[in-house]
């Protein structure tokens, strides 16, 4: 198997890794009663994965392997939207 598709593999397993514990966060969060403090330690984990998530979509190894234009992402002033750009 070429090392272009090992990596393409990992990349999405990684991202598929990060999403599911997003979502088991998510579940976490919606079931319990959280004080301030609980919530920002769960804010600082989805600001982790998030940018976990914007590392392994951004290494030039990932990029490699897209067939198409390569894609940057780039959290905006606020901090909640992220864009698409081209390298």
């Amino acid at each position: 198997m070429p090392a272009r598709c090992l990596i393409q593999r990992f990349c999405l397993r990684e991202s598929g890794n990060i999403l599911a514990s997003a979502r088991d966060l998510a579940i976490e969060g919606s079931h319990a009663a959280m004080d301030q403090t609980s919530f920002e330690a769960m804010a600082q984990q989805v600001d982790a994965m998030i940018n976990r998530m914007l590392g392994t979509a951004n290494t030039e190894s990932t990029q490699s392997c897209l067939e198409a234009h390569p894609l940057a992402l780039h959290r905006s002033r606020d901090g909640n939207r992220y864009h698409g750009g081209h390298r």
